[in-house]
């Protein structure tokens, strides 16, 4: 009386087991990359929101500074320090274009400190309308 051990189930569950296999597998996958796809956007949209928190934060300060200079002429560098700090950070998360506009605007603040605004060869207001431009493009762009 020998019993047999009957494969017929064994053989008819395999494709089954095998179909979870492959679904478990899949759906693994396709998360894994959708979650991928989440995070790079939402690092865009951090970098976006850094960008123009950081454009604004140097346009306020070189205001300020240009302002300032209508008064009264800063006799310390060092005065300068938050524009040129603002400066840095946007030379790290910005295009070309935009630190060129920066720049221009630094350059302008620092000339407003040693000569009168009727000499400078920009008017601070242009400038500053393309480096508003520049950013608003470039996170345009990124959108």
């Amino acid at each position: 009386m020998t019993e047999t051990i009957s494969m017929q189930p064994i053989i008819n569950a395999l494709p089954t087991l095998l179909g979870v296999m492959l679904g478990a597998f899949g759906a693994y996958f396709s998360s894994k990359s959708l979650k991928k796809i989440e995070f790079s956007h939402l690092r865009q949209q951090e970098l976006r929101v850094e960008k123009r928190k950081c454009c604004a934060e140097f346009l306020g300060e070189a205001d300020r500074l240009v302002i300032k200079s209508i008064d009264e002429k800063i006799s310390s560098a060092s005065a300068m320090s938050s524009l040129a700090i603002n400066l840095s950070n946007i030379e790290l998360l910005c295009s070309q274009k935009t630190i060129d506009a920066a720049k221009l605007i630094f350059e302008y603040v620092l000339n407003a400190h040693g000569q009168s605004i009727k000499e400078q060869k920009h008017h601070y207001s242009e400038l500053k309308k393309h480096l508003i431009g520049f950013v608003k493009e470039e996170i345009a762009i990124e959108t």
